[in-house]
């Protein structure tokens, strides 16, 4: 990854920050995560564990923001970190009842991740025994 990918990904989030939401009637699901609206019930007899919910009355926003972030983020999220990605960005939306924090939240911690990304490769640029 190059300098100008995490710079391109920091463009991206200060634009979702501001950027109008696309309406969403089926809601994100994957990595082991569920955007919905309300519980679903669990049924004590599956034979896989039940995923992740993602419970908001603003499901429809988390929904853009989470496919939003997939597609900024393609480059730093892989088919393992994907997992830790999206439970980290649920985690974050979890509890906010108003929808400008719940946005927030969710593209702060992105934002951490984008942070993360930056120092490996500046510390990969500035390590002399790797050029």
């Amino acid at each position: 990854m190059r300098r100008s990918d995490i710079e391109a990904m920091q463009v991206g989030i200060e634009r979702l920050r501001t950027a109008p939401p696309v309406h969403k009637e089926i809601y994100w699901g994957g990595a082991d995560i569920v955007i919905t609206t309300h519980p679903i019930p669990v049924n004590p007899d599956a034979f896989y564990p039940p995923h992740r919910q993602f419970v908001t009355p603003h499901a429809s926003e988390a929904t853009w923001l989470f496919e939003s972030l997939r597609d900024l983020l393609a480059p730093l999220i892989d088919f393992q970190s994907k997992f830790a990605f999206y439970g980290s960005l649920a985690a974050a939306g979890e509890g906010c009842a108003d929808r400008s924090d719940m946005r927030s939240a969710i593209l702060d911690e992105a934002q951490r991740w984008v942070d993360e990304a930056k120092d490996a490769v500046d510390r990969t640029e500035n390590d002399l025994r790797i050029h």
